[in-house]
């Protein structure tokens, strides 16, 4: 359908809606009932009445952390034209981009009306929300208002987002297995070959790269990425058990698994000895650890040598060059796939208790993760505007469209959503391949409930954030950090790490 005609249908709907009579909104629904340690607190979704013919186009707000497009209001209009027709629901989509951990919080605190929000494990935390009834209890709606969601996403995935037992949260399916990896400015790696210097296939460190590092300062005035806090688990072979900021860990792979702090640990120590050496040198840019503004203008400038991520599938490099805006070269890591928890929830959308449309959102996210048409228009805007098709499964972006998110990830069921031209053309396919034979973790489908210890939670994690320059690579290392893990055993940790260890346990026994 041309975006004319999607513009007029939009039109007419809005006329009728105008000209009803009789058709109701959906009341808000009640408060959240009091919360109990044991089970997350969610108030009761009022259902559309079952003889209900017609109903109002229903406008929903959501917010999301992708960046702020200059030509998203076209591809908005063309969107809505498409959903309002094929299910009466059209959307706001906020980008907030690097705003977005911050904003979203104070959106909560206010208690503002909105009806889906980005959540993970760390950004807009899922367990903390789910617990404190901010998110709408999903678990009985998915079958009836949204069956082919519910059926089209593996088991593991619905069973990695409950929480007692609960679904609160739609998982975006994508790559859930982490692998340690590494990118590098191609005009950068083709220089440094061509000087002789070594660009390793594979890296299993950051001073794997160190010759790749002095070069680059050399000529382009360049640094390593420091490690940023919240992928400390993978580059130390962990997975967290809630986020960075509770510190709580088990071993990857581990048969039994033991919580520890990761802070007091030997391989936390280690890494932050090598940043400091690194740092010494004037090789490291530790700056990036902790300002994350900092770090998105210093990555689209092209002023790292390396940077560092725990994504990687087939096809990666492309789509890294498309969000950097030049080509970069992918580094594989050493170190095996796997899947945790963490990973599977690590991007999801949840539907506010605060909504009073939650059935029609419902049915929208329904409709973005099944339907390749709404999907693709979001991840890439119009055909012939924004991007060209270039085969069934692949296309090309149009330089200076406006309207380049480069965030598949961040939208829905990336496995409905093209590929970009460069990538495999079967790439959803083998990424799913990687998905089905990558290492799962032995607690997969464990949540945290924060609830027992969150005053202990939120006094340790006041201590995280003060002591994230560690990761800078600029302070003693033993010294400050043997002051770091006192400052978290005042506020608590060994209590958190405690009840950690119990939740790990009960939920072993249940297995």
């Amino acid at each position: 359908m041309k975006l004319n005609k999607l513009i007029a249908l939009l039109l007419s709907l809005v006329l009728i809606v105008s000209m009803m009579a009789g058709c109701g909104n959906q009341q808000a629904a009640e408060p959240p009932a009091e919360e109990t340690p044991d089970a997350p607190v969610s108030k009761p979704v009022e259902t559309p009445a079952a003889d209900e013919e017609e109903k109002e186009l229903v406008n929903i707000k959501i917010y999301t952390r992708v960046a702020e497009q200059e030509d998203m209001a076209t591809v908005m209009e063309a969107l809505n034209a498409y959903t309002a027709e094929k299910i009466g629901v059209t959307a706001e989509w906020v980008f907030l981009g690097g705003t977005f951990a911050e904003k979203i919080q104070v959106i909560a605190t206010s208690g503002e009306e909105y009806d889906a929000a980005y959540t993970s494990t760390w950004m807009n935390p899922y367990a903390q929300g789910a617990t404190k009834g901010a998110f709408v209890d999903l678990t009985d709606l998915l079958p009836e208002y949204a069956p082919e969601l519910y059926e089209q996403l593996p088991d593991y995935m619905w069973d990695a987002t409950r929480i007692g037992g609960r679904i609160y949260a739609i998982p975006n399916q994508q790559i859930v297995a982490r692998q340690y990896s590494a990118w590098v400015p191609t005009e950068i790696a083709e220089a440094a070959e061509a000087a002789g210097v070594e660009v390793p296939e594979t890296i299993s460190a950051l001073t794997d790269l160190y010759d790749l590092a002095v070069f680059a300062k050399e000529n382009y005035g360049t640094k390593l990425a420091s490690i940023k806090t919240n992928d400390v688990a993978a580059h130390t072979s962990y997975e967290w058990i809630n986020d960075y900021l509770s510190c709580g860990v088990v071993k990857m792979g581990a048969e039994t698994p033991t919580v520890v702090n990761i802070y007091e640990t030997q391989e936390w120590l280690d890494l932050l000895h090598m940043l400091y050496d690194l740092n010494e040198e004037g090789l490291l840019d530790g700056q990036i650890a902790y300002d994350t503004e900092y770090y998105n203008s210093q990555k689209l400038g092209m002023k790292l040598t390396a940077d560092w991520s725990v994504i990687h599938k087939p096809g990666v490099d492309a789509e890294m060059s498309a969000a950097l805006g030049y080509p970069a070269t992918i580094i594989t890591g050493a170190k095996p796939a796997y899947i945790s928890t963490g990973s599977v929830i690590a991007t999801m959308y949840a539907i506010s208790s605060t909504s009073k449309h939650p059935i029609e959102t419902l049915q929208y996210f329904n409709l973005l993760n099944t339907d390749p048409v709404a999907l693709n228009m979001l991840c890439y805007g119009i055909e012939g505007t924004h991007y060209e098709v270039v085969s069934d499964t692949q296309v090309r972006l149009i330089e200076g469209s406006g309207y380049t998110p480069a965030a598949n990830w961040a939208f829905g069921d990336t496995f409905n959503a093209y590929v970009l031209e460069g990538q495999p053309a079967d790439a959803n396919a083998k990424t799913a391949e990687i998905n089905n034979s990558a290492m799962a973790s032995t607690i997969l489908g464990f949540v945290f409930d924060t609830e027992p210890v969150k005053s202990e939670i939120a006094s340790v994690s006041k201590v995280v954030q003060e002591y994230e320059g560690l990761l800078g690579g600029e302070l003693p290392v033993d010294e400050t950090n043997a002051e770091f893990v006192e400052k978290l055993k005042i506020a608590g940790i060994d209590t958190v790490i405690a009840e950690m260890q119990r939740q790990v346990d009960a939920f072993m026994a249940s297995k």
